[in-house]
């Protein structure tokens, strides 16, 4: 589960390898990320599906498993990314198969949902997922059982769906992309994460987390950020959000010399790219 302070969520060191992961850290200094914090935290403990809405590198599925921690359940939290799906066997992948559920297959397999039942399902970039599966989500949201491939009567679960988007869903079902009866089902939970630019204060804490969490892994002593580091962090846009800053951070160690980080000169030559 992620770590907090009063202003920080962290991914524990040993989860850090996750490669689903893209930010491993959320600071909570600025106010419209404390609204969040608190929108989540009146949302966990119910029971209704929620989608994370947000940019690459916002801390989509930091905030899932922040959700999966205060909700109260018992089971585990999975995280499951949809464009990673087999499109051949994506249903027995999601929703599980019986023994002989189709050739090359003896034993059986629960899926993902099975995996998260009594838990939380994360289900990242859910509109990925091809429209056959969007729609039999939509009747497992209605009835709360799943059909496991090769079975013929539903298996009930008891599964929380957290779901993911980087893309607009409401314009996604507009456009006849997305399920309508999935978007009524997932809809009202709908919660806006703000991207990095549009949250400044949480900047210089996130960047201090990230420089001590590196300088540490190298072995030497973090280094200060100046003012004119600082003024840079704040000016640049950050298309790559929380992800990009820790890169960013990252390489500024492993190229610093006596002079200092100089993140002015490096944001200056990511900008030109």
């Amino acid at each position: 589960m992620p770590t907090t302070s009063s202003d920080l969520l962290i991914v524990p060191a040993e989860q850090q390898s996750n490669l689903t992961i893209r930010a491993k850290a959320l600071a909570f200094a600025d106010p419209r990320s404390r609204h969040l914090l608190t929108q989540l935290d009146e949302l966990a403990p119910q029971v209704q599906p929620v989608v994370l809405a947000g940019e690459w590198g916002t801390g989509r599925e930091l905030l899932a498993r922040r959700l999966h921690e205060r909700s109260g359940r018992t089971g585990l939290f999975s995280s499951l990314n949809c464009a990673s799906l087999s499109r051949r066997h994506g249903a027995a992948e999601l929703f599980g198969y019986v023994p002989r559920a189709y050739a090359g297959t003896s034993g059986s397999r629960v899926g993902w949902f099975g995996t998260a039942n009594g838990g939380s399902l994360y289900l990242d970039e859910i509109a990925d997922l091809p429209r056959e599966l969007q729609q039999e989500l939509a009747r497992v949201l209605q009835e709360g059982s799943i059909l496991r491939l090769g079975s013929s009567q539903r298996t009930e679960v008891d599964v929380r769906l957290i779901a993911g988007s980087s893309v607009e869903l409401a314009q996604a079902v507009e456009a006849g992309h997305f399920e309508v009866r999935l978007w009524e089902f997932i809809g009202p939970g709908l919660v806006s994460i703000p991207p990095l630019r549009e949250r400044p204060a949480d900047l210089l804490p996130l960047a201090r987390h990230f420089l001590a969490q590196h300088a540490e892994r190298l072995g030497c002593a973090p280094p200060a950020l100046t003012s004119d580091d600082e003024a840079a962090l704040i000016d640049y846009p950050w298309p790559g959000n929380i992800r990009e800053l820790e890169q960013v951070l990252h390489t500024a160690l492993l190229t610093t010399s006596t002079a200092g980080l100089q993140l002015g000169k490096l944001l200056t030559r990511l900008h030109r790219r």
